[in-house]
């Protein structure tokens, strides 16, 4: 399986104008192989949000993913109690796409250091 975390727009999060400080989202950390909550640290480009992307298949040069949005109280949520937090992916949420393999690859490849929430 291949996980990313990349910026990508949804339509939800434009309509309620996110990203804005102090929101919780969650990334997937490729070292760790696990997802951690973060905090927005500034309001962002409105509907441009962290998004899952995970790889499925690829068929005649086009790829095949699943795609999730990773604001809290869109595609994802985190709960908290007094010594932890959980992180939940809503599992209905993630839309099937695809793309040409050139662009997957740009997708994968792609390191935006200088865009940050």
């Amino acid at each position: 399986m291949t996980m990313i975390t990349r910026i990508g727009f949804c339509k939800k999060c434009f309509s309620e104008k996110r990203p804005k400080s102090q929101e919780n989202f969650i990334v997937f950390g490729a070292t760790s192989n696990s997802y951690k909550g973060m905090i927005a640290k500034r309001n962002g480009r409105r509907g441009f949000t962290p998004h899952l992307y995970e790889y499925d298949r690829l068929i005649k040069g086009i790829v095949y993913f699943k795609k999730l949005c990773c604001m809290d109280k869109c595609g994802t949520y985190l709960t908290k109690d007094k010594d932890n937090v959980y992180i939940y992916t809503n599992d209905e949420l993630w839309t099937d796409e695809y793309t040409t393999l050139a662009n997957w690859n740009a997708l994968v490849l792609f390191k935006n250091t200088g865009f940050e929430i």
